[in-house]
């Protein structure tokens, strides 16, 4: 046989080989066809569920008062700081009560003094009534001795009033908290000479706490007392706080034609802090909405997917939510009554994938 035969035959045969083995291959390939996704489905219902009215409002203290010396001193001793927990009656600040005791024990003893001479000139009327009813003295003299007798009362009622100022301004020396509080501030300090209005410390009483809120006009029928509402600020991240209305404006604002109404909060952690800016909610009624678990819902970034089965297939949609209520999730527009969803919206999750439920 020539070279070029069998070299000729050699390609043929290489050539057959690798055309054999691409025959074999192509139905290994032809069988990868991809099942459908088994899901579990919801129905999307329409159900009847609070009707909500958002307000929005500010935290302030239940009670707040900058307290006041009342009377002139030294400043001889400070007992709180700022954030001090104080309970009505507590000392805050003493001041120098040694001119106060003095003038007290002054009155003290004027008052009795006044209360001996009184006593003496009751008795001299006393003995001149008598002597006048006998007709031993005469009428002028009577009425001169009854006339000492009044003064000697008039006497004695002054010097009562001024023990009461001097006990007054003594107990004034020791500056008390006029309410269960917190200091929020002090203002003096030892060796500061203080008068009558000097403002000596802030206080607040922050439990409960009191939720300022206003309604427009239109909404003002909803609102009064006795309701409860639901609320949320912004230093408490993911919390939510329930209070009480307790207090309605008889009218509108006129200027702003609003309504003002105030809403009580239990604060015993000190959590909500006066001054903090709230939304709140008020139920005023019922409204059919459509509702689906929260799981059949996807967020991605600023939207919200959920994803209906039809014909066996996922067709992904984008809605607009109205509020979560627990663990399911009221709808405003994006899903019609009665559709089935993907109950658990994963990831894996696209527009016109085959399912099986």
């Amino acid at each position: 046989m020539r070279p070029y035969t069998i070299q000729s035959f050699m390609i043929f045969v290489a050539t057959l080989h690798a055309g054999c083995t691409q025959q074999a291959e192509k139905p290994a390939n032809a069988t990868q066809i991809s099942s459908p996704t088994k899901v579990a489905a919801a129905v999307a219902k329409f159900e009847p569920i609070a009707r909500l009215l958002s307000v929005t409002g500010t935290l302030k203290a239940n009670a707040e008062s900058s307290v006041a010396a009342n009377t002139a001193g030294q400043v001889v001793r400070t007992l709180v700081e700022r954030g001090s927990h104080v309970k009505k009656g507590a000392v805050l600040v003493e001041l120098d009560r040694r001119n106060a005791a003095l003038a007290v024990a002054e009155a003290r003893a004027n008052l009795e003094g006044t209360r001996s001479q009184k006593e003496l000139a009751d008795n001299e009327c006393e003995r001149n009534r008598r002597l006048f009813n006998r007709h031993i003295i005469t009428e002028q003299e009577f009425a001169k001795t009854s006339s000492s007798c009044e003064v000697q009362g008039q006497s004695l009622a002054a010097a009562k009033s001024k023990q009461q100022q001097a006990t007054v301004v003594l107990s004034d020396a020791t500056v008390r908290a006029p309410f269960d509080g917190v200091v929020s501030e002090r203002f003096v300090n030892v060796g500061e000479y203080v008068t009558a209005s000097t403002k000596i410390a802030d206080i607040v009483q922050s439990d409960p706490v009191r939720l300022e809120l206003t309604a427009g006009e239109g909404d003002t029928p909803a609102v009064h007392v006795g309701q409860t509402l639901r609320f949320e600020v912004k230093s408490a991240v993911g919390q939510t706080f329930t209070a009480t209305v307790r207090y309605v404006a008889p009218a509108l604002r006129a200027a702003t034609r609003d309504l003002v109404f105030e809403a009580v909060a239990p604060n015993p952690d000190g959590i909500l802090k006066p001054g903090s800016f709230a939304t709140a909610w008020l139920e005023t009624g019922t409204e059919q909405s459509v509702v689906v678990p929260s799981s059949a819902l996807r967020k991605d970034g600023d939207s919200v997917h959920a994803f209906v089965i039809k014909d066996r297939h996922i067709e992904e949609r984008i809605v607009h939510v109205e509020r979560e209520i627990g663990d399911r999730t009221a709808i405003r527009t994006g899903i019609a009554d009665g559709e089935r969803l993907v109950q658990n919206a994963t990831d894996a999750l696209k527009d016109g994938l085959e399912v099986v439920e």
